[in-house]
């Protein structure tokens, strides 16, 4: 009678731990051994979903792989064709996309071409680009991360790590929009032939005498965020027009208009570590709204250097102070127009690293006071350990039971 009774109450308290277990949250022995995973990356196009699991869709027809996707797209045709991602997709072959327009719904997910070798993601008279939330990124590893020739292109992050060319290279008329930040090691963009690049975002270049904008070939260039690089921040060639909405930071020249129609608009400040703040040379034309704060020397006008009182009188621009040779000239604002420095410190904000979001676009994250909460999988495998401890001491009572029944039997 003992043992049944005992046994009872092991099956009560059993009973009771499951409804505990269900109630907070706690994973089954089914669900701790399963878990609960995203779909699995598409390896470059290659190798299908896990299960068969499709990993991208264009309309209602599924693909295993996105070369396979790509590969169904019809070339010069007039109408986009929209490929939806069904989960995140790290393509880790050479990608050449020719004579074909192309949506990519990322639909919450990532899309990331990246190569080892040769150019990720190579663009030839096509227009690409995307919608919905997640990223669209290219990275290349010894190579320029994105070559488009014709065309255009949107997307939200491009990296490299190569010694010589930029993460992005654009050329032949192309129109590219880049919503997020660039990572470079020699050269953060190269536009040239006429192409147009606006990045909404930063320009970091690491490598040594990297630069941050390489403009030749009457192309056109807006970055709506700060250049910090190594050796010059900008550099416009040839008929080349270069506008920064913001600060401008570098080893060398912060800014360089090269030859007649070159012209650089900086609504920020420049900040040159061994070289002068601006140079103009060969009819090139550089404003400046911010300050100048140069290590060596304020302006280099004709290859005359000049301080920031050799301005000339009248201004051929109102508002600002002219420095010119008679063929280039560099104008500052009068109101902002600052001293020389021969210590410049960068700002704040270009010593920051940023990474790319959702939408592509960098973001500061705020300080907050709260305390930190422990995460859902620490409370899970908490409320594990104390539900198994519990059912031991359980066990251990019913044993108990078990034996003092049989002592009084």
């Amino acid at each position: 009678m003992g043992s049944q009774k005992s046994g009872k109450v092991f099956a009560l308290l059993c009973v009771f731990m499951m409804m505990l277990s269900v109630c907070l949250g706690v994973p089954t022995l089914a669900g701790a051994a399963t878990g609960s995973s995203s779909l699995p990356k598409d390896s470059g196009g290659c190798t299908p979903f896990a299960s068969g699991r499709p990993s991208c869709a264009i309309g209602t027809k599924n693909y295993k792989t996105l070369s396979d996707a790509l590969g169904s797209v019809q070339g010069k045709s007039k109408v986009k064709t929209t490929i939806k991602l069904l989960g995140t997709i790290t393509y880790a072959q050479q990608c050449t996309i020719e004579n074909k327009k192309i949506t990519f719904n990322l639909d919450g997910h990532d899309l990331i071409f990246k190569h080892k070798v040769d150019v990720p993601l190579e663009l030839k008279n096509s227009d690409v680009d995307y919608t919905g939330a997640g990223t669209f990124q290219v990275i290349g590893i010894d190579n320029v991360a994105l070559y488009i020739s014709g065309g255009s292109c949107k997307l939200t992050y491009a990296e490299t790590d190569k010694s010589s060319g930029g993460a992005l290279y654009c050329l032949n008329g192309t129109t590219v929009v880049l919503n997020g930040n660039v990572q470079a090691v020699q050269t953060g963009v190269m536009v040239d032939s006429g192409a147009s690049l606006t990045v909404n975002g930063t320009i970091t270049v690491t490598g040594k005498h990297g630069c941050g904008v390489s403009a030749p070939g009457a192309s056109t260039v807006t970055i709506n965020g700060t250049i910090s690089a190594t050796g010059e921040g900008v550099s416009a060639v040839s008929g080349a027009r270069v506008t920064v909405n913001g600060t401008i930071t570098a080893g060398e020249y912060g800014a360089d208009a090269f030859g007649k129609d070159s012209v650089i608009k900086i609504a920020g400040n420049v900040f040159s570590k061994t070289d002068a703040g601006v140079r103009a040379n060969y009819g090139g034309q550089v404003t400046v709204d911010g300050t100048i704060t140069a290590g060596k020397k304020y302006v280099d006008v004709g290859n005359n250097s000049l301080t920031s009182a050799d301005f000339k009188t009248p201004t051929t621009l109102e508002g600002y102070q002219t420095y010119t040779d008679g063929t280039s000239t560099v104008w500052v604002k009068i109101a902002q127009a600052g001293a020389d420095n021969n210590t410049p410190a960068a700002p704040a904000s270009d010593s920051a690293t940023q990474s790319p979001t959702a939408t592509g676009t960098a973001t500061t994250t705020p300080t907050s006071t709260a305390k930190p909460q422990p995460s859902q999988t620490s409370k899970k495998w908490l409320w594990a350990v104390v539900s198994a401890v519990l059912i031991i001491a359980a066990a251990a009572i019913a044993v108990f039971a078990v034996r003092a029944s049989k002592k009084k039997r």
